[in-house]
């Protein structure tokens, strides 16, 4: 038999240890795959990871007092039954951060097809946005795309006879479709478009002026960026504004304030292609490759392939 006694702090230590161990690494299994840390969603954002840490540490603590005095098998046994525990928390976590990917990559599915449709009734994509006779911006691509949303209540509600940000138009600021939100579960009172288009000269959308593919470019479109996700934008859905090519960083997910495609996955972004598919950006995609994207360099296309 074992000694009956053992020494409670250090003892108290291991286990403490042993679950902050087995936490870490779960939630960087987790990660593996396409992974989310954003509001919204349980046990996934790092402010839950320390509470929970925090949780278990002093569960821990708590059995080894109840322990204390008694065999070492107790420890043995705990630390086994955490051991067992990690691939289960490691499941739940890939579960819900998959969950909120598919439902971002949904989202951006939709505005790509929604675009499509507005390209074959006119023969070419929106404008960015729709100007004033100074070349104001006033309207964005995004109101442009309602009708083939199925929105066609909030278009009619839309005054393009006054700016964006009118008397009228900003009462539909708090009634921004489900498809342009960057989180599924957005509140009801979001306003900020997570999902932009990257304006400039050599993009899909050099401003207030349309852009048209010429002749059999299939290659072209599947290689060409035509919505990117961009969590916490600050941009209000209605607003004509978006990625501007000569002021983002083409790092994804570059850190605040500096503008740049990014989610709140951990992982990288969802994108969609002017063909309508959708892919999963890596966050480690080189800022070359996406700068190809953008502007239609079939290499970038062929760089994300061969990942």
């Amino acid at each position: 038999m074992l000694p009956a006694k053992i020494d409670f702090v250090p003892h108290t230590l291991l286990l403490i240890t042993i679950v902050v161990v087995v936490v870490v690494g779960s939630y960087h299994s987790a990660n593996l795959g396409p992974s989310c840390e954003g509001p919204g969603v349980l046990g996934v954002r790092r402010e839950w990871m320390g509470v929970i840490a925090v949780v278990l540490a002093l569960g821990t603590a708590g059995v080894a007092l109840g322990i204390h005095q008694r065999s070492q098998w107790a420890i043995a046994c705990w630390a086994i039954a955490m051991f067992l525990l990690a691939p289960v928390v490691s499941r739940l976590l890939n579960e819900v951060r998959g969950r909120n990917w598919r439902d971002d990559r949904a989202n951006i599915h939709q505005i790509a097809i929604a675009m499509l449709q507005y390209e074959q009734k006119y023969g070419c994509f929106p404008p960015a946005y729709l100007s004033d006779r100074d070349g104001k911006p006033m309207h964005s691509w995004r109101v442009l795309l309602l009708p083939f949303l199925e929105r066609d209540d909030l278009y009619n509600a839309y005054d393009f006879s006054e700016p964006w940000d009118g008397p009228n138009n900003r009462r539909l600021f708090h009634r921004m479709p489900p498809q342009f939100s960057w989180r599924q579960n957005a509140a009801e009172n979001d306003t900020a478009a997570g999902f932009l288009v990257v304006v400039g000269i050599s993009t899909l959308f050099p401003g207030p002026t349309s852009f048209r593919f010429q002749g059999n470019v299939a290659d072209l479109r599947s290689s060409t960026l035509l919505v990117v996700q961009c969590a916490n934008s600050g941009i209000t859905w209605t607003e004509p504004r978006d990625l501007n090519f000569d002021e983002i960083r083409f790092t994804i997910n570059a850190d605040a304030p500096v503008p740049s495609i990014r989610s709140d996955c951990r992982g990288g972004v969802v994108v969609a292609f002017a063909d309508g598919h959708t892919e999963f950006l890596e966050r480690n995609t080189s800022a070359d490759v996406v700068q190809r994207l953008i502007t239609g360099n079939a290499q970038g296309a062929e760089a994300i392939k061969d990942r």
